[in-house]
């Protein structure tokens, strides 16, 4: 896949963002808490994402100063294919996320909070980005708790792509046991 630019993150961005609402939406009470054992169900992924993408638009918004802290990127650029293959061998090597991004507690009830947090969250990342110009995309880092430090554009196409990985659970867990 080629994802490079920011135009071209940014309509991904979209594309799988309104997917995971569109999905949220047309599911009940019920499938939002489906999944095999052990897994996460569908509202503990979208909880997952939250955690996962409110940071990443909060340091993105915030003083500079504060990404420049985590210093420059000291490798080649990564592609998004390079990208997605590395962050899935860390998964195979036994990478989990990390306690602050595990999900918890999550009740039938907290559908409707959860798809709302989920829009305020991503509307925020996009809001962001918007106001971040193509060169600085690669000038600043942001750390990846599995992959060390990122470029914000690494990281917005890392969150193209971890979406999408958890938006493909939620649809089968759900298909599965329907």
């Amino acid at each position: 896949m080629t994802i490079d630019t920011k135009s071209e993150i940014t309509e991904n961005l979209h594309t799988i963002f309104n997917e995971v609402v569109e999905f949220l939406h047309n599911i009940t009470e019920q499938q939002f808490m489906q999944a095999p054992d052990g897994k996460w169900s569908s509202g503990q992924q979208v909880l997952h994402l939250i955690r996962s993408i409110k940071p990443i638009a909060m340091l993105m918004q915030g003083d500079i100063a504060q990404i420049e802290a985590f210093g420059k990127l000291k490798r080649a650029p990564w592609d998004y294919d390079t990208l997605v293959h590395n962050y899935l061998n860390a998964l195979k090597a036994g990478g989990k996320a990390p306690k602050p991004f595990e999900p918890k507690g999550v009740k039938p009830e907290d559908k409707e909070a959860l798809t709302q947090k989920f829009v305020e969250v991503k509307d925020t990342l996009m809001n962001t980005l918007e106001q971040w110009d193509e060169d600085k995309l690669n000038q600043y880092c942001i750390p990846h708790p599995l992959l060390g430090n990122f470029s914000v554009r690494e990281m917005m196409m890392f969150t193209v792509y971890h979406t999408g990985h958890h938006l493909r659970f939620m649809k089968a867990y759900t298909e599965v046991a329907a």
